[in-house]
């Protein structure tokens, strides 16, 4: 699936999320948190998942990373080969995943979902983003059906 077809699933799960009426029928959960640039910190959003769970982020704001790179986005410093700057999120124990401005993730492990800022040094770092994260139950999605020949 291309990356393009992929952000615009993911803004729909965000617009579905945000929906008061299908947040009451189901488990969707859709939380904001604010992500700091100035630590290593991973950012608790008290969602916790299992395998198959589905997590949606959307992200916005501008950060500083150092004196020497202008401010960014959630996508980070474009151009830099290590993606300083990038939103990351984890789940459980292990490696962040890159999210950036919009991503999703089918959780491959339970835990807990947490927020951070790529970045090797955070002590020179200033501001935050704001994350929007939608939690769709994998058991909550329904069997694909079958259409075409």
């Amino acid at each position: 699936m291309g990356a393009a077809v992929l952000k615009h699933i993911c803004i729909a799960v965000i617009a579905l999320g945000m929906s008061s009426s299908v947040q009451a029928q189901s488990r969707i959960r859709h939380v904001q948190v604010t992500v700091a640039a100035t630590d290593n910190v991973w950012t608790p959003t008290g969602i916790n998942v299992v395998p198959g769970d589905i997590i949606v982020v959307q992200a916005e704001g501008k950060i500083a990373i150092g004196p020497y790179v202008p401010e960014v986005g959630p996508d980070g410093a474009p151009g830099n080969i290590d993606h300083r700057g990038i939103l990351e999120v984890k789940i459980g124990i292990g490696n962040g995943h890159r999210v950036g401005s919009v991503g999703c993730v089918v959780a491959d492990r339970p835990g807990q979902v947490r927020l951070r800022v790529y970045d090797p040094r955070h002590d020179d770092n200033s501001g935050s983003f704001t994350a929007r994260v939608v939690f769709v139950p994998g058991a909550e999605v329904p069997a694909p059906t079958v259409v075409g020949h």
